[in-house]
């Protein structure tokens, strides 16, 4: 079995290690009850679990939360902010930046980490933190092991008290992608394999996922799983936002019809006025000869939704890397700019 196969089959694994696990911590809840807002910084993979909460804030949280995705925090914070430093390697410079001023402006800080330079500073400063290991990933590439970071902020916000979720919750979303493991598994014949049949649906196209509402940060997973583990251009825009501009996109260039793909991933759970918009959405779809296939959630409650997409997801992704004849579980380019970044003036200019 590829090592990169199996990391995605022990994603429900990672999510029980972490969740467990975070919630054994000790850790003082009191020393977190002034908080009045979330920021989690993280890159890539390891800013999904915030990504996740924040779609689902109109049901579990209770705080206003924001993902940070630079080298700077934002100007509002101070004491009363909870900053999640979250990086799966813990050397991401981005990160490491705004872990150096949340100290200076005095935050409530917990790192979320696998190791390298984040681990040292919280041994070094005493700074409350969950370092992991990576046991249940063997391919050792941090979107591999998504679970880590999205089950672990989602157990320690759970802790603090700054979302719902109950083990009961996420009990029920252990389970259901449990049954999806064998359903997704490599041995399924195509026509019996949802991911396959997707992943052959995309096949030498231009992704264009659409969502809404409590899947938006798992479409984001999704994206980045198919950028990276298939080396395939792809975007991701919300309704309602995309009614109000990217409809008039799909007329120009005039071979779209031949290089894009929309794939519209759907709920029962979503709001009346949101599904009569993804029917008439279809509708101007099918007006400019846009081809679309849709991915239509089954899970019970939008909780488990979101893994569902984020594990079909990745599943999708790594069968469309099979068709492409890529290595799913490199990222050659994204290796080539860390390089070129932290190379000397001098070898730069070259």
């Amino acid at each position: 079995m590829s090592i990169v196969l199996e990391s995605i089959n022990l994603f429900p694994d990672q999510i029980k290690q972490a969740w467990e696990e975070v919630s054994n911590l000790k850790i003082k809840a009191s020393d977190f009850k002034e908080i009045k807002n979330i920021l989690v910084a993280g890159m890539g993979g390891s800013a999904l679990g915030a990504r996740v909460v924040d779609s689902l804030n109109f049901e579990v949280l209770d705080f206003p939360l924001e993902v940070i995705t630079s080298y700077h925090l934002p100007a509002y914070a101070d004491s009363q902010t909870l900053v999640v430093i979250s990086s799966y390697s813990g050397n991401t410079e981005e990160t490491l930046s705004c872990f150096e001023e949340a100290i200076e402006k005095k935050c409530k800080i917990f790192i979320l980490t696998g190791g390298g330079e984040l681990a040292k500073l919280a041994r070094e400063k005493k700074v409350p933190a969950y370092i992991f290991e990576d046991r249940y990933n063997p391919s050792k590439q941090p979107r591999l092991g998504l679970g880590y970071s999205l089950a672990a902020e989602i157990s320690l916000l759970s802790r603090l008290g700054l979302v719902r979720f109950t083990e009961g919750m996420i009990s029920e979303v252990i389970n259901y992608l449990n049954k999806m493991r064998i359903e997704a598994s490599s041995d399924a014949h195509s026509r019996d394999n949802l991911a396959k049949k997707i992943a052959h649906s995309l096949k030498d196209r231009i992704i264009v996922i659409v969502s809404s509402e409590h899947l938006i940060g798992a479409s984001h997973a999704f994206k980045n799983m198919l950028n990276e583990n298939s080396k395939t251009f792809a975007v991701r825009f919300s309704l309602p936002e995309l009614n109000h501009h990217l409809l008039e996109s799909l007329n120009f260039p005039k071979n779209n019809k031949q290089i894009l793909k929309i794939l519209f991933i759907e709920s029962e759970i979503f709001d009346e006025e949101i599904q009569k918009r993804i029917k008439i959405t279809k509708e101007v779809v099918e007006k400019n000869d846009v081809p679309y296939t849709t991915l239509e959630t089954k899970g019970r409650t939008r909780l488990t939704q979101v893994f569902e997409t984020i594990y079909l997801g990745s599943y999708i992704s790594y069968y469309l890397a099979l068709i492409n004849q890529v290595d799913p579980a490199t990222i050659p380019w994204v290796d080539y700019f860390k390089k070129a970044l932290k190379a000397p003036a001098h070898e730069k200019k070259r």
